[in-house]
């Protein structure tokens, strides 16, 4: 059976970021993260998401959530469980660890860490690697968020072994 490729078909090879970004206010979550967390002054978050977001849109199989902006809406906040598991996180000698699956940018345990959760609890998996590295640069957090692992799996080439990133090493 040939493969379904309705979605690919409706999307350009290389799909170009929209035009406007937009934030829900000056007090959106997308607008605190950046300027509090990753230490972007307010004139340049558009044009630091802007950059990152041309990067990504570069890649061969661009997320549509990229590429619409779509992960700024941080959706993982919007989950009726979140601040339960912002607890465990949180609670003093806690062991919980958080591992999201198809974290694109991390933007989701970014938010978890810049609520205080421990980095060294919270993890990320994605399809592609390049998308963690944008995450990196798309918080400025490279140096701050280094106890974190973002874990590797490419299910695209199965004759690779599944690899562990931090921003100091690759195994």
């Amino acid at each position: 059976m040939a493969p379904n490729n309705e979605i690919s078909s409706i999307l350009p090879a290389t799909a170009p970021p929209q035009k406007s970004i937009g934030f829900a206010g000056a007090d959106s979550l997308a607008r605190q993260l950046l300027e509090q967390y990753s230490g972007i002054p307010r004139g340049r978050v558009k044009s630091h998401i802007r950059a990152i977001v041309v990067k990504a849109s570069q890649h061969p199989d661009p997320y549509p959530c990229i590429t619409s902006f779509r992960f700024l809406q941080f959706e993982g906040t919007q989950h009726p469980l979140f601040d339960t598991i912002l607890y465990h996180l949180t609670t003093p000698n806690s062991k919980q660890t958080l591992l999201d699956i198809g974290c694109c940018f991390g933007q989701d345990i970014r938010m978890y860490a810049f609520r205080g959760a421990p980095t060294q609890n919270l993890y990320g998996v994605d399809l592609y690697p390049e998308f963690l590295g944008l995450g990196y640069e798309l918080f400025n957090d490279t140096d701050r968020f280094g106890v974190i692992s973002m874990l590797e799996t490419s299910l695209r080439h199965q004759e690779k072994p599944t690899r562990i990133l931090s921003r100091d090493t690759l195994i």
